[in-house]
């Protein structure tokens, strides 16, 4: 079934047990932002998602959601490079599944970029306006929807002659469903949810540079203190034995 009128765009980071500090976040990931003391419910953060100069927070089934008003789902691309936003999402949630996805229904368009394991594994840009562009293997959501089309002169088509752009809801639905358990059309499950508002001041500088996975400093788990009393015990247990080794090369003079 085809919804719609859908346009918005969005991050969603699984694994988040907990709330985080968003500020702090956004910051991280190229935004200089203030809190608005205004929450706002799901339909009213799509409705302003592409029309203000906002981001939108919120957390469901243990995950974080992201509105992003365009500001990072803009520089996702077809590689294994992160955008900005991306790498520093990366490095604050390595063990999180990332979906970063935006869609009109202006121009039946629809892109997304998925992260696994602290690499990207899927990109796919449909478009009424330009050539698909894909990297990776399609998901399981993907395939199954794929699966109920015929592929013609190397172009999927579904009943009735409907288009793979024109199928832009259901890829988008599907997804989000797969990260958060809902379809976003089923908006009557996700009322209770409260997004935070916050304007966006400025867009820092390095936003619209890429990373090669390599580069990315990834966070790991085990605790710097512990690290850095590991290496102390080191240096001081090398100091020790080589001053009993010249106690003990001066006591046999």
């Amino acid at each position: 079934m085809i919804y719609l009128g859908w346009s918005f765009s969005f991050v969603v980071i699984n694994n988040i047990s907990k709330e985080v500090d968003e500020i702090k976040l956004l910051n991280e990931i190229g935004f200089n932002v203030t809190k608005v003391n205004k929450n706002v419910n799901i339909e009213q953060a799509m409705a302003l998602n592409l029309k203000s100069n906002s981001l939108f927070i919120a957390y469901f089934n243990n995950c974080l959601m992201i509105f992003d008003n365009l500001k990072i789902t803009e520089y996702i691309n077809p590689s294994k490079q992160f955008s900005y936003s991306e790498a520093r999402l990366v490095v604050n949630y390595p063990k999180s599944n990332i979906l970063s996805l935006a869609c009109s229904s202006t121009v039946n368009a629809l892109i997304y970029s998925i992260i696994s394991n602290k690499t990207k594994v899927r990109y796919n840009n449909i478009s009424d306006m330009d050539d698909k562009t894909e990297f990776g293997e399609p998901t399981k959501v993907e395939q199954n929807i794929y699966n109920k089309a015929k592929l013609i002169n190397n172009q999927y088509v579904w009943e009735e002659g409907i288009k793979e752009s024109e199928m832009y809801e259901e890829f988008a639905f599907e997804l989000l469903n797969e990260w958060i358990g809902v379809r976003l059309d089923k908006t009557a499950l996700l009322d209770n949810i409260s997004f935070s508002t916050y304007k966006i001041e400025a867009i820092q500088e390095n936003i619209g540079k890429l990373y090669v996975v390599e580069t990315v400093k990834i966070k790991d788990n085990f605790p710097t203190r512990l690290k850095k009393g590991f290496l102390f015990a080191i240096v001081v247990t090398f100091i020790l034995v080589l001053l009993l080794l010249i106690i003990d090369k001066i006591s046999n003079l």
